[in-house]
């Protein structure tokens, strides 16, 4: 799956991923290939990439907006902020 994420200001991650952990209002959301169409708020908490070809990604944010579509994911987000040593809780 294709993964942007984006701030007001600018691009910060576009990769690959073969899960995407986001926390949405709801729930926690999981995302891997083939997942049907979505779109869910977010709020705070922490973006979790995993791909089998690299270490996992981890990313704080203050809420915002995930958009899957056809093995694409959007985030938007106003505050987003990597984790040192990509620690993943």
């Amino acid at each position: 799956m294709k993964v942007l994420i984006i701030n007001e200001e600018k691009k910060v991650f576009e990769g690959n991923a073969d899960f995407l952990e986001a926390p949405g209002v709801a729930g926690e959301i999981g995302i891997m290939p083939a997942h049907a169409k979505m779109l869910a708020p977010l709020k705070s908490g922490q973006i979790i990439i995993k791909n089998a070809d690299a270490e996992p990604l981890s990313f704080d944010i203050n809420g915002g907006f995930l958009k899957v579509d056809s093995d694409k994911i959007d985030i938007l987000t106003s505050s987003l902020s990597e984790r040192k040593n990509n620690e993943v809780n």
